[in-house]
């Protein structure tokens, strides 16, 4: 009699096991969100946020930009905040607006950013690690591509090790 209680247990056991696989086999991982503005390159998207009251705050790390893409009204002048949260040496490199600003870890640096009226996206980087996906973008809308950095995307940098 033993020997039956003992087998009907495992038989359960086995049998919610196998309801447990089957269940979570059909499952898939949510999909990425797809970015706002497509730009040249390796993106480590980290989310959109928009911009509230004129201000912001960007978070460095290694190596990417929490959040990653920001909506913004055109015409408007944005108060960016940076703080490099990473271990390496990352800058906030906006070329067509000529800022360029390096920061050590831990560091915080403001700059203003000017949204242009014409909807074109306000590209942002790390001339370090913009190669390894350490970009992002300030919009007016969604779709669209996002004009290339001067750096070239493509480049992986140097330094900031």
């Amino acid at each position: 009699m033993r020997k039956f209680f003992v087998a009907g247990i495992t038989a359960l056991a086995l049998a919610g096991a196998l309801v447990g696989l089957v269940g979570t086999a059909g499952a898939t991982s949510p999909a990425k969100p797809k970015p706002p503005v497509k730009l040249d390159g390796t993106v480590n998207n980290k989310g959109t946020k928009t911009v509230k009251g004129g201000a912001v705050t960007i978070e460095q790390d290694d190596y990417y930009f929490k959040p990653t893409f920001l909506k913004a009204k055109g015409g408007t002048t944005v108060k960016v905040t940076v703080k490099n949260d990473g271990r390496a040496l990352h800058s906030f490199t906006i070329d067509s607006q000529k800022i360029d600003k390096t920061l050590s870890h831990g560091a915080t640096t403001t700059v203003n950013v000017t949204i242009p009226t014409n909807g074109t996206p306000v590209v942002f980087y790390c001339r370090f690690h913009v190669g390894s996906g350490m970009q992002g973008a300030f919009f007016t809308k969604s779709a669209g591509k996002a004009p290339s950095t001067s750096s070239g995307s493509g480049s992986s940098g140097s330094g900031g090790y």
